[in-house]
């Protein structure tokens, strides 16, 4: 017995809008139209559709959907639809939407790298994006990107910090993480002559400063110096200090004094392979962090990691771990974060390191009450809470209102398990519900239907996930006593009016902040 198949037909008209109005993709249509990409690329070669965008002109409708709403990159929309990024994020700014990669603006970084000062390492922290796409946009612009003066290369500077600020050479280093000679070359090219440096020979000899004996007194007694530590700090030889400190009767440290502190230097934990790997390594502490907490200098630290071979950091990852925001996720921020991205809330890279959450709301009330939130656990915000506009100028033109966090390696943990592959959202497979969770989920994407017939029922609604991941969650709600079904066609849970009450009281209360918002549901 034979059978035919009659190819589905897909109209002219609804394929052009499709394609070339709302910029979705052939798979997109394909899914939408019940056959397979090649059945739509196959259409579209043969009525010659074709699509010629412009990033100047690009269609706000779709740029709303694919920035906004799905939250995708500029460089990703740039690349699938083969646009120029620079005229893209302008477009971004024309329209009036939030450029979440504000390096891309020409204005917005030209004022934070030369007015403001700022350099590429604090604008990549301020962005949550490395070092190198600052100045790639730098370069970009045309921003010249000519390395700064360091402080300690400014004669007025040094001369202040010197003889203003009383801070010796080895001071001034340790400050600027230089070594002493470094300094010491600046001070000498400047012409800045150095407290006791001349006293050595013949000239002012009778002005040095070891040879007061207030000076001497106040440094070995009272600060507790030895001859070293003096001839360090006035920039002279250990030996006139030992003569002039022996003539005034100022006594030296004893010998068990020497004995114990050059013990203690023997037994400097530094020293040990294994504690260093510990600290550096393990727990990510910069060399400037471990120093600090020993009482040395960074330099000793970078000596002994050398010494032990230990492989140092690149300057980007080091500046990171010394500048990186640290967030502990407690349970209920936990539950806070996944409830939301349930709903509306998403989760964005930042960088390879860092990502932040987002999320919009057409209610400022909302977003505000969630901010406070994140904030008390330790989760702050980004810049202000942004308007926006979409679909400006048609009968559908609504109001959202934007927030971003900041970006924090701890969030990419809920990136990647909510989106695998960097695509589409999910609800995970090791995602446990709770009370908190539900209530998040419930209120940015659930009703409570009330008729005068019926009794109340409640619909989740889940149609922007796959149906494994509602399939989950009804797995879920069912193992907490809850009589849940499926509409397959708009891939929907709906709990039984049974189960509504019960629902109910295991959200608990709609928070009083947003009351007047969401109490309805209640």
């Amino acid at each position: 017995m034979s059978s035919t198949t009659k190819k589905k037909e897909i109209d002219i008209e609804w394929l052009r809008r499709k394609y070339l109005v709302e910029l979705l993709q052939p798979q997109e249509i394909a899914e939408a139209a019940g056959v397979n990409r090649r059945t739509v690329e196959r259409r579209l070669k043969k009525y010659g559709i074709e699509r010629q965008l412009k990033s100047s002109t690009f269609p706000e409708d779709p740029l709303q959907r694919l920035y906004v709403r799905e939250g995708r990159t500029l460089l990703e929309i740039a690349q699938i639809y083969k646009v120029d990024l620079e005229g893209l994020a302008q477009r971004v700014l024309q329209l009036g939407l939030e450029l979440r990669e504000r390096y891309m603006a020409k204005c917005w970084l030209e004022e934070e790298y030369q007015q403001k000062g700022h350099n590429t390492y604090e604008i990549a922290l301020k962005l949550g994006t490395t070092n190198k796409v600052i100045s790639d946009w730098l370069n970009r612009f045309g921003i010249s990107t000519k390395a700064k003066p360091e402080p300690y290369q400014d004669p007025e500077w040094l001369y202040h910090q010197h003889y203003e600020e009383k801070k010796s050479l080895s001071e001034i280093a340790r400050q600027q993480g230089k070594n002493p000679a470094t300094i010491q070359y600046w001070f000498h090219k400047h012409n800045i002559p150095i407290k006791g440096e001349t006293y050595a020979g013949h000239k002012d000899r009778e002005n040095a400063p070891y040879r007061n004996e207030i000076t001497l007194r106040e440094l070995c007694e009272i600060r507790g110096m030895s001859d070293e530590q003096v001839a360090t700090e006035l920039g002279v030889n250990r030996r006139n200090v030992q003569y002039w400190r022996s003539k005034y009767g100022i006594k030296a440290r004893s010998l068990s004094e020497a004995t114990t502190l050059r013990h203690e230097r023997n037994q400097a934990p530094y020293k040990d392979k294994k504690w260093l790997e510990q600290q550096y390594t393990r727990e990510g502490k910069s060399t400037y962090q471990i120093a600090d907490e020993l009482g040395v200098t960074p330099g000793t630290i970078r000596r002994w990691l050398l010494r032990h071979r230990i492989e140092l950091r690149s300057p980007d990852e080091s500046y990171f771990l010394t500048h990186r925001n640290y967030l502990k996720i407690s349970p209920y921020l936990r539950s806070m974060i996944e409830g939301e991205l349930l709903g509306d809330g998403s989760i964005i890279r930042a960088s390879g390191r860092s990502a932040f959450y987002s999320h919009g709301s057409k209610y400022k009330d909302y977003v505000l009450w969630l901010s406070k939130e994140f904030k008390g656990q330790g989760m702050e915000q980004s810049g202000k809470i942004r308007k926006a506009v979409n679909y400006l100028g048609t009968e559908h033109a609504s109001i959202t209102y934007q927030y971003h966090s900041l970006a924090y390696p701890e969030l990419l943990e809920f990136r990647k398990r909510f989106y695998p592959g960097g695509g589409k959202k999910i609800v995970p497979s090791d995602l446990t519900l709770d009370p908190i969770k539900v209530r998040q989920w419930y209120i940015g994407d659930g009703r409570l239907t009330k008729s005068k017939h019926q009794r109340p029922t409640i619909v989740l609604y889940t149609c922007a996930f796959d149906r494994g991941s509602t399939q989950r969650l009804m797995t879920q709600l069912t193992a907490r006593g809850f009589e849940v079904t499926l509409q397959p066609s708009r891939n929907q849970i709906y709990i039984k009016a049974d189960s509504a009450p019960k629902f109910l009281g295991y959200i608990g209360p709609c928070p009083e902040p947003i009351m007047h918002i969401y109490g309805y549901k209640s």
